[in-house]
């Protein structure tokens, strides 16, 4: 299921780390409305996995060193799970949130949520599919010796190995028995990015993927996202062909 959620704000100006503040909407949405699903997702002491991911729209955006500049005072929020019933929760507690008119806080800045959009996302019927990221795609290798993040772009060696690993690894933890052993991933146009999130940088990739797997890992992929760091704003793709 994806959701499209559109804010107006009261200036144009946001901070480059931006996803924090989203990921505070999305937390605050929840606790406000459904207590059992925030508990689940986000309080339980833990970091849980999550079976959906978003991307942020901007209207002709201009990034500076800390904050960019949008053409416009609106942003748009598209969220997709694979989760329905989890979605439709989210849903629903977006609405509230709407109906209450709550202003949300945006670093200097507020949003306030003014459109909702629903739509169904149909099962995915093939095997090999050209994607465009529309949000960085993040392939973390952690080292368990050291504790310490290496983070791979689409020219790396070990690029793919360690993306099925992130998939494998969202998965198992997820509690879902897909198969992801024939899956490949070929860079067609791509470049590097670096992005920030809770004061850690690191490097992602952008533009256009081959994807080959079978339908339900596909299916997987483009609903709940790919690689790491998907519930925070990451790994985000729209199917081109």
């Amino acid at each position: 299921m994806k959701i499209d959620l559109e804010f107006t704000l009261k200036n144009n100006i946001i901070p480059m780390e931006y996803h924090s503040f989203i990921v505070s909407f999305f937390k605050k949405a929840l606790e406000l409305s459904d207590q059992e699903l925030y508990q689940k997702l986000y309080q339980d002491g833990k970091t849980q996995m999550k079976s959906f991911t978003y991307s942020v729209f901007f209207d002709k955006p201009q990034f500076l060193k800390d904050q960019i500049i949008l053409g416009t005072k609106k942003i748009i929020i598209h969220l997709s799970d694979y989760d329905i019933q989890n979605a439709l929760y989210f849903a629903n507690a977006f609405r509230t949130f709407e109906n209450q008119k709550i202003t949300f806080p945006l670093n200097n800045n507020e949003m306030k949520l003014t459109k909702i959009m629903t739509s169904p996302m149909e099962s995915l019927t093939e095997d090999n599919i050209i994607i465009q990221m529309t949000s960085p795609l993040i392939v973390r290798n952690h080292d368990k010796e050291t504790n310490k993040d290496i983070y791979l772009i689409y020219q790396d060696d070990e690029f793919e190995k360690i993306l099925k690993q992130n998939i494998q690894n969202a998965i198992q933890k997820l509690g879902y028995s897909i198969f992801i052993g024939d899956f490949q991933i070929t860079p067609l146009k791509n470049k590097k990015t670096v992005v920030k999130l809770y004061q850690h940088t690191m490097n992602a990739s952008l533009g256009l993927f081959q994807l080959k797997g079978n339908q339900e890992l596909l299916d997987f992929l483009w609903k709940a996202g790919m690689g790491s760091h998907r519930s925070s704003g990451f790994g985000n793709f729209k199917i081109i062909k």
